[in-house]
């Protein structure tokens, strides 16, 4: 999320508040979603918390990796500072990524678009801070894939699912 908000404000001149550029991502999202003509249910997960809120250095790093891949010196130079400047608290980070997928569920939802994320699961007892366990060690900026990680994300599905399908598939013993 973060990173192709940066990148757009950055390198695109897009100077959309994030707010506006997350609604306009997640409703564009669910429309593209919704406009497939795909057999079965259409099943969307919204985002993870970040794992770059522990370590400031360590975000900007990683945004930085991402967005300014192939940017000349002056460029990476002028953008590192612009970010480090302005980058978010992890407060901040996490009302993003629960506003973003607040919209996208909503927009789901609008177009009968099955909807979850892992959020309850990931946060951790500090207010905006993925849970250590699910944090990685190196700089990979995703949730790391922990056995307890993965049994909480296909339980989860597997509700979505109980939850969406005709009744009389879920029950197997009626005919």
């Amino acid at each position: 999320l973060e990173f192709g908000y940066y990148f757009r404000r950055y390198f695109k001149g897009d100077r959309q508040p994030f707010d506006a550029f997350a609604e306009d991502l997640a409703t564009g999202y669910a429309d593209r979603r919704a406009g497939l003509d795909l057999p079965g249910m259409t099943i969307v997960k919204g985002v993870d918390l970040s794992v770059l809120t522990w370590s400031r250095r360590r975000a900007i790093s990683a945004t930085m990796k991402v967005i300014a891949d192939g940017a000349s010196k002056a460029d990476w130079a002028n953008v590192h500072k612009a970010l480090t400047d302005e980058f978010p608290t992890a407060r901040e980070m996490d009302r993003r990524h629960r506003h973003f997928n607040s919209v996208l569920a909503e927009a789901c939802a609008s177009r009968n678009i099955a909807y979850f994320d892992l959020l309850q699961h990931l946060a951790g007892p500090i207010t905006g801070r993925m849970r250590l366990a699910f944090v990685p060690f190196s700089d990979n900026h995703h949730a790391r894939r922990t056995t307890k990680l993965v049994k909480i994300a296909t339980q989860t599905i597997l509700g979505v699912l109980s939850e969406r399908l005709p009744r009389e598939a879920t029950d197997g013993n009626e005919g």
